[in-house]
């Protein structure tokens, strides 16, 4: 699943200049413009995460300025109620596990004269991990010990911006998340840009 939703977000990367045909009166010109967005998705557990959480919702918001030469600001809050694994489940055991995440990066906007604009981005942050996590002994013994951390981490990826109109687009994206916890979210929202 995971393999596959990267897969697509990868092709419609590259393929969106192709199809980014219709005009909008002239490139997009965010240079100096403001935004703000909202977004919800899902995220996938990596590694030692895996292990205590299944597949969960994420939410949250961006506040995007754009800068010169097709690069912008990117400030970022998202929040995870993590959903437990189902083998924990059956055993009655309940992590109630949490993250939240605050970061702060840049994107940078590939050339286009249509209504995508697919674009790449990276940024540094802060994760909160809140509640128990689960460790399994060499035995095979499940312990729950005590997870709440605040960590600083990377994440990475790329997305999509679709245009309606010069100030208001659907915003997908990807990202790989490289702190403690680890995990590839996909988020999608709208973005209003101030003039």
């Amino acid at each position: 699943m995971k393999k596959l939703a990267i897969s697509i977000l990868l092709l419609a990367c590259v393929a969106s200049p192709a199809l980014a045909v219709e005009r909008l009166g002239g490139p997009i010109n965010l240079t100096g413009r403001y935004g703000i967005n909202g977004n919800v998705g899902i995220l996938f557990p990596i590694g030692d995460l895996g292990d205590t959480a299944d597949t969960s919702v994420v939410f949250g918001g961006k506040f995007l300025y754009g800068l010169r030469n097709n690069f912008m600001i990117e400030g970022n809050l998202s929040y995870s109620p993590l959903s437990e694994d189902e083998d924990l489940e059956a055993l009655g055991i309940d992590p109630d596990l949490s993250v939240l995440e605050l970061s702060g990066g840049l994107r940078y906007l590939f050339p286009s004269r249509g209504q995508i604009v697919p674009y790449l981005s990276g940024a540094l942050g802060i994760y909160r991990t809140s509640g128990e996590e689960v460790v399994r002994d060499i035995f095979g013994n499940v312990f729950l010990i005590d997870a709440d951390s605040t960590d600083v981490g990377i994440n990475f990826g790329g997305g999509l911006l679709y245009f309606f109109n010069n100030n208001t687009a659907v915003d997908a994206e990807g990202k790989f998340h490289i702190s403690e916890p680890d995990y590839f979210g996909m988020t999608g929202g709208l973005t209003y840009f101030f003039r």
